[in-house]
């Protein structure tokens, strides 16, 4: 019983949240859904960024990339590119 309560829940919350917007006098202000993605993000990022390993180093030297030149690709790539060098030289 308690799965039926469960599963009913998820489903009223998730059809409400892609129902609202299709309707006619819902308005939403941008000011709000534009910091759903960095959150999202943050807490994904967050609990493997804490733990001091690799991903650690690696997520510094990506904030620095970011910091000094503003450019997500750059980034991404030196990101991906350091964590496989770390993880490769298993100095953790």
């Amino acid at each position: 019983m308690d799965a039926l309560i469960v599963i009913l829940g998820m489903f009223a919350v998730t059809y409400f949240s892609r129902a609202l917007p299709m309707l006619k006098d819902f308005k939403l202000e941008n000011r709000y859904i534009k910091y759903i993605p960095p959150s999202i993000f943050a807490a994904l990022v967050f609990p493997d960024v804490m733990r001091f390993d690799e991903k650690t180093i690696a997520a510094l030297i990506v904030l620095l990339i970011s910091i000094k030149n503003r450019n997500l690709l750059l980034a991404m790539l030196v990101g991906v590119l350091s964590l496989y060098l770390l993880q490769k030289a298993e100095i953790f």
